[in-house]
């Protein structure tokens, strides 16, 4: 298992056990490697708390053999995947769940929807009903319509250290560096100085999106190093590396992730933001913090 697929197995896990599963999830993957994909599901639906040892469950068994009735599997049809497929789909899941409390589609190829089966899915991640969760795969993600990517939860399983100077502007980076850099110092007046810090740099909310996105990468570059003992050359990362053990910055990934998703809805910034440093000041080297942004 590479480590990037570790590292969204522990969101995945963290997001079931904490009940705060997303209603659509977007997997990146590597071709056609969806083994994580169905242990996700499978630790969704299993009644015996599946683990990756759980061979004796006859739901296991079924979803393995594609024969459980409450998932649904979506590939295109030819060269795509059409609008028929995803009206059949909703047709199928306007009916009301028989053994499972959760209804789970999953869609094959994501990229390779045409326009009208692009809108058609779009209606349904917009208006998501109860129960019904959304899975998306990709091995292309910047093939995916980006109205529907930014209304799902994107799981990076790709092994990967991000270029993250060339994904934003260089002057937005600096910035968010120096944010982390003052958040890693974690002092006695950290709190009172990151509100002044975050106040007088970040105002508009896309700049917030993309400043979370950022940290993103910028963590889950830290804990690539960290895994593999690698040198690190780039100061700024070095800093997260040494102030952090691969706990602490999985409780990070975490955290920021969960910010990530909060700000797709129409919440409060600032008191968004006073939970977050105030919760990630509560994670310690080891890790130890017992909140949660709720």
């Amino acid at each position: 298992m590479s480590n990037n697929i570790g590292i969204s197995t522990t969101i995945l896990k963290n997001s079931i056990k904490n009940n705060k599963l997303s209603h659509a999830y977007l997997f990146e993957l590597q071709e056609n490697n969806d083994e994580i994909v169905f242990s996700f599901i499978k630790n969704i639906i299993c009644p015996n708390n599946y683990s990756e040892n759980c061979n004796i469950c006859s739901i296991c068994n079924r979803i393995d053999n594609n024969n459980y009735p409450s998932i649904k599997i979506i590939k295109p049809d030819g060269m795509w995947i059409k609008k028929e497929q995803l009206l059949e789909l909703q047709k199928d899941f306007s009916k009301k769940a028989i053994e499972s409390k959760k209804m789970i589609y999953v869609i094959y190829e994501s990229e390779k929807m045409n326009s009208s089966a692009a809108n058609t899915i779009l209606k349904f991640l917009e208006e998501p009903s109860p129960g019904i969760i959304a899975i998306l795969l990709t091995n292309n993600i910047h093939g995916v319509m980006n109205t529907i990517v930014s209304r799902c939860q994107t799981i990076n399983c790709k092994s990967t250290v991000y270029d993250v100077d060339g994904l934003f502007d260089e002057k937005q980076v600096d910035t968010v560096i120096n944010f982390v850099n003052e958040l890693e110092q974690n002092n006695n007046d950290i709190i009172a100085k990151i509100h002044v810090l975050w106040n007088n740099i970040f105002g508009e909310r896309e700049c917030v999106k993309n400043t979370f996105e950022i940290m993103f990468l910028l963590y889950f570059n830290a804990l690539q190093y960290k895994l593999e003992v690698e040198e690190v050359s780039d100061k700024y990362i070095k800093i997260i590396v040494n102030n952090n053990s691969i706990y602490s910055l999985k409780k990070k990934i975490n955290l920021i992730n969960d910010i990530r998703e909060n700000l797709k809805f129409n919440v409060n910034i600032d008191m968004l933001m006073d939970k977050f440093i105030i919760m990630f000041n509560g994670v310690d080297s080891d890790g130890c913090s017992d909140n949660q942004i709720i």
